[in-house]
């Protein structure tokens, strides 16, 4: 498509591609016969991954990318998989994140937060700015909002309608401009008043 992203719903998960991306997806049949998604694995590219939480804790969802390894219970995060490197970020929930190459070496990445691994481990996890990864993968985040100073927790997604949550938090927060604005507004009030309560005197 001409914006570059592919969007594929799979039941309640949603999953944005950017173009050339390559996901490959497994399903696991149900006591109902109904199938449902159980893991993908990410063979390059970058992806959003929108997971709604799971009912039980046998209803898990994984995902596998390069170096790392990914446990989902429910959650929306971004995976970049590319030249050996494989980076996680996650916008709401938490991920589970495993190095392949050390499977020992595990930590739960929180929401507002991204992780790097390669083939030599995982790095110390960090705090990620939304406008980073907007300006990073601006086909994935298009239409979102957010503060100058706001972390990628402010890019969680409504599942159902693809719609912002944090975009309403940033419309009705003033930045700094509008703390501007607001203050001279006030202050020009102030002086008004008090050269009218001057020349009452």
């Amino acid at each position: 498509p001409s914006n570059g992203e592919v969007i594929i719903r799979a039941g309640t998960q949603v999953y944005h591609l950017s173009r050339g991306s390559s996901l490959k997806l497994e399903t696991n049949t149900v006591e109902d016969g109904r199938s449902r998604i159980t893991s993908t694995s990410l063979l390059g590219g970058f992806v959003k991954f929108l997971i709604p939480p799971r009912e039980s804790s046998d209803n898990k969802f994984g995902v596998k990318s390069g170096t790392v390894i990914l446990g989902v219970k429910g959650t929306q995060f971004v995976v970049d998989s590319s030249q050996g490197k494989d980076d996680v970020y996650v916008t709401d929930g938490v991920v589970v994140v495993s190095n392949i190459a050390t499977p020992s070496q595990k930590t739960d990445l929180l929401a507002g937060r991204g992780i790097s691994s390669t083939a030599k481990g995982l790095e110390e996890p960090r705090i990620v700015k939304a406008q980073d990864l907007v300006q990073k993968y601006p086909e994935l985040f298009k239409g979102a909002r957010y503060t100058e100073d706001a972390t990628i927790k402010d890019l969680k997604t409504d599942i159902d309608d693809n719609r912002y949550v944090g975009s309403e938090n940033a419309a009705r927060s003033p930045n700094a401009l509008s703390w501007v604005l607001i203050l001279a507004g006030m202050l020009i009030c102030v002086i008004v008043y008090l050269r009218l309560f001057h020349k009452k005197k």
